[in-house]
């Protein structure tokens, strides 16, 4: 038996079109945004290695991150983010590929990145309040 190549027929359907999108906006649907976060290395998945006190069953779980290496000092970092959080960083990853993750880690810890003043005039620039984003606000 040859080995036969899949013709079009038989393509995985991308289900990262901007009709599915619109729809996980629409019905709060954080599985599928976070499918597309993952594929733009947005957010990536580690384990809860670190918590030496939990069982080790535990630590094995899941946990998502958005990787902010050398923003809030020069080494590598990275933040949490629950499931419940997805829906509100894609949006802002929609509005700035660029910026859009380091505003929500900026808005989730309250704190200027090291290099707040390069970055503050950058991100002012692109139509970010980062005084806001300090505080804890993030954009509607």
């Amino acid at each position: 038996m040859s080995a036969v190549s899949p013709g079009p027929e038989d393509a995985v359907d991308n289900t990262t079109t901007p009709a599915c999108i619109e729809t996980a906006l629409e019905i709060h649907e954080p599985e599928w945004l976070l499918a597309h976060l993952l594929l733009n290395d947005i957010v990536f998945l580690n384990t809860h290695w670190s918590e030496k006190e939990w069982p080790e069953e535990a630590r094995d779980g899941v946990v998502l991150l958005i990787n902010c290496n050398d923003c809030f000092g020069p080494y590598a970092d990275c933040e949490r983010i629950k499931l419940s959080e997805i829906e509100a960083l894609y949006r802002l990853w929609q509005r700035d590929p660029i910026y859009g993750p380091l505003a929500w880690v900026i808005a989730k810890r309250k704190e200027r990145t090291w290099t707040h003043k390069k970055i503050d005039v950058r991100m002012t620039a692109r139509g970010w309040d980062v005084e806001a984003l300090v505080q804890g606000q993030l954009p509607q």
